[in-house]
């Protein structure tokens, strides 16, 4: 899990969990049986950086629940951005952004 207002230690797997919810079912996509595919991504803007990607479908669900799991091999702030985005519904990206420090296990905070 990402400690809530803690540096991240370089090179440890953190998780992130992102919870969805729909109030209505997405619609299908055309010509198709099946709903539209969702992607939750976690990357950085300024570096053009993904540090993990997920494609989920609602299905016949109006919540889902991701893990996303990553690390960091690099030192340093990170203004990191959490996308949510479908591939057949263009004009709905949700973005939240957050800032985490990377530091190295022996100056962990």
């Amino acid at each position: 899990e990402i400690p809530e207002g803690q540096n991240l230690v370089l090179d440890n797997v953190y998780k992130l969990r992102v919870d969805m919810f729909a109030k209505a079912l997405p619609p299908k996509q055309k010509g198709s049986s099946r709903r539209a595919t969702w992607w939750v991504i976690l990357g950085e803007k300024s570096s053009n950086t993904i540090f993990s990607i997920k494609r989920f479908s609602f299905g016949n669900r109006h919540i889902v629940k991701q893990e996303l799991e990553f690390s960091f091999d690099i030192l340093g702030t990170k203004v990191l951005t959490c996308f949510l985005m479908s591939d057949n519904l263009p004009g709905i990206p949700v973005e939240k952004e957050f800032v985490k420090g990377v530091v190295s296990d022996c100056l962990k905070v």
